[in-house]
């Protein structure tokens, strides 16, 4: 079973993929800094590339295997060898706005993504703007971002500079920082939104 092949999605590796919280969406960033926003399950699919096959097909694997072709370990899928398509065949979106690779991404629960990038910026985006809302400039390469668990007024970024901010996106200013001995990689609020 083909769930879905996006072909020349990007120019190089994709290093970050995310679903919104809602799951109508699906974020792609890579080594290329472009930003692809698909739609999930679109209401206007188009017609699967490999149909499923027909009643003579499945009555001859039958034939020749002794047994019916395998489904969906539940019965209620398609046979296996069908293509369904999940995502848009082409991006919602697509944003060539980051000048380096996007590393890391993060949904907010009304849909708004921040981006990290190699370019040294955090960027804000919505699936409803055809460009950037802000550009949040750091010191050095940006590798992690996460929103406030509770409140998308309020994100928290990682950077080589060894820095941790959390950012006020109404005002674009850093509201805390900490310094850390060693570069940041991975940054991210507890679900208690007691620490980062």
């Amino acid at each position: 079973l083909l769930i879905n092949s996006i072909t020349l999605a990007h120019a190089g590796p994709i290093w970050r993929m995310e679903f919104s919280h809602d799951g109508k969406y699906l974020a792609t960033g890579g080594e290329d800094g472009l930003l692809s926003i698909y739609e999930v399950a679109p209401k206007k699919a188009k017609p699967l590339s490999r149909p499923c096959p027909t009643a003579a097909a499945l009555a001859e694997w039958e034939a020749a295997q002794g047994a019916p072709p395998p489904t969906d370990p539940l019965g209620a899928g398609p046979p296996l060898g069908c293509e369904v398509n999940v995502l848009s065949s082409k991006p919602l979106r697509r944003y060539r706005e980051h000048a380096g690779d996007i590393v890391d991404m993060c949904w907010s629960k009304t849909n708004f993504l921040l981006t990290a990038s190699l370019d040294k910026t955090v960027r804000l985006w919505h699936v409803s703007r055809k460009t950037c809302l802000h550009s949040f400039r750091h010191k050095d390469a940006v590798t992690s971002v996460d929103f406030h668990p509770s409140d998308d007024r309020f994100f928290v970024s990682g950077s080589f500079d060894r820095k941790i901010r959390v950012w006020d996106i109404t005002t674009a200013r850093v509201t805390e920082w900490a310094q850390t001995r060693d570069v940041v990689s991975a940054v991210k609020y507890t679900p208690n939104e007691k620490f980062v």
